[in-house]
């Protein structure tokens, strides 16, 4: 299969300011034209135009989901785990190709992983592992090249590609690839890989302006399932994890800080700001933390038993309170930060997240409980982002993911299926469902310009168009 996938995507290889920017109204094609115009928003880095999950892109229409060509085009963009990111009508999409001497024997490999049964034979099984989590000591090699694609959003061809070495760091259950998301900002695309190398390029050329392998300037390990951590691009920095968070110039590539070094983790950074000063927030492997955004200086941890060094979600920050949840029953829990110290609020072991983070919507937080390796235990928790109050549950969409877009759920699950309901704090409430993808599916959706982007884990991208028609 993945030989065929290969060389489609070598063939497609042959043949773009980040915040809440808005596209504006868009002709409708044959297929999916407008009744009137509707807002649309872009999508330029991890989490939405305001890094909450959310956008507020309206007049979408998402019963056209449950319509015959609702998908408008699938296209083959390599392996990984990245969401992608859309900004005025491209898209920007990740994925690992394997080098043709490495393509036949990860065929057998990739197959091995869609067949496994579901208990999940990973370190963070192993209790007295004490290596369990260690990183990977010296550059991982490189086995095949890791693809940056702007795609056209109508067509999905490619505008333009960026391919450059890099390891592919997958294992029995994990397919490996990039984990990441591009981000987009002031003309420049930037891309974290998945063994540790950041770029920037031009974005409308797709030419590289800098790069730089992250374990040169901080001497910080690879962690075991590779690099995930998003760029976060603001004030003029790139702030990335790496053994600690660190911030680049965003224009040289050169170092300007790095906070206090430790194991590194999975998770990306939340820019917010309190008391007229900008912070980060950051679940690393040492718990929940607070550093100014200027500096890096640290200005509070909280500890947060993660189980094995495994920090993966996206802090979530509201009104001086910071929430954040783990996998293996570990919860969520809650802090609140008064601009010198972080303060345990709340915990509640109904959402572990085990890799995609909550959404929060008008008070309320939105996520799913359990673990890849059990499926169909997992559970969509409604739950008070003040008090942690549980509100309802529902079972049945699997291990999924989740964003919020005009007072809907967008949820992918990792089968394929994407499902659309209601925002509704007192029960769940389905509008429309249908299969999309075949595999494991555990990135993030996204929804920009009238349409929904969905990966699977072996490098299929769907685009379903659910603009309304005349």
């Amino acid at each position: 299969m993945l030989r065929l996938v290969f060389a489609l995507v070598c063939l497609t290889l042959i043949a773009g300011c980040s915040g809440t920017s808005t596209g504006g109204s868009e002709s409708g094609s044959a297929t999916a034209e407008q009744s009137q115009p509707y807002r649309s928003v872009n999508w330029p880095h991890w989490r939405g135009p305001e890094r909450d999950g959310s956008t507020t892109e309206e007049g979408w229409n998402p019963r056209r989901l449950e319509e015959q060509d609702a998908v408008a085009w699938r296209r083959q963009i390599g392996v990984g785990y990245s969401s992608v990111t859309v900004f005025d009508g491209s898209v920007y999409a990740t994925g690992h190709i394997a080098s043709p001497e490495k393509q036949s024997s990860q065929e057998d490999k990739d197959e091995s992983k869609t067949d496994s049964p579901a208990e999940e034979a990973t370190p963070e099984r192993s209790e007295g592992n004490d290596d369990a989590h260690a990183g990977h000591t010296e550059p991982p090699q490189p086995d095949g090249t890791e693809v940056l694609a702007r795609l056209d959003i109508k067509t999905g061809e490619p505008v333009w590609t960026f391919e450059f070495a890099a390891a592919r760091l997958d294992d029995s259950h994990h397919f490996g690839g990039p984990a990441a998301s591009p981000v987009i900002a002031a003309g420049r695309v930037y891309v974290h890989s998945k063994d540790g190398q950041l770029f920037c390029l031009d974005l409308a050329s797709g030419e590289e302006v800098w790069s730089v392998r992250l374990s040169d300037l901080t001497g910080a390990s690879v962690p075991l399932w590779g690099s995930a951590s998003s760029p976060v691009v603001t004030q003029g920095k790139v702030i990335v994890e790496s053994g600690g968070l660190i911030a680049l110039d965003a224009d040289s590539g050169d170092l300007i800080w790095q906070s206090t070094s430790r194991e590194g983790g999975y998770a990306t950074p939340t820019p917010f700001e309190y008391g007229g000063q900008q912070y980060l927030a950051h679940f690393s492997t040492d718990g929940v933390l607070v550093a100014r955004l200027d500096d890096g200086t640290e200005i509070d941890t909280a500890t947060f038993d993660t189980a094995f060094d495994n920090p993966t979600t996206t802090p979530i920050v509201s009104e001086g309170r910071i929430y954040c949840s783990a996998s293996n029953g570990r919860g969520g829990r809650s802090f609140v930060f008064d601009g010198q110290t972080l303060t345990k609020s709340w915990w509640n072991p109904s959402i572990s997240n085990h890799f995609n983070s909550c959404v929060l919507q008008d008070g309320v937080l939105y996520g799913f409980d359990g673990h890849s390796a059990f499926p169909r235990n997992v559970e969509l928790v409604c739950m008070n982002f003040q008090d942690g109050e549980e509100r309802w549950k529902q079972r049945g969409l699997g291990l999924g993911s989740l964003i919020i877009a005009d007072d809907k759920l967008v949820m992918l699950g990792d089968t394929g299926t994407l499902t659309i309901a209601h925002v509704n704090p007192d029960k769940y409430e389905p509008i429309a469902e249908a299969k999309i993808l075949e595999g494991q599916c555990w990135a993030s959706p996204v929804l920009s310009h009238g349409r929904v982007f969905c990966r699977n884990s072996e490098g299929e991208l769907a685009c379903i168009d659910l603009r309304p028609r005349k």
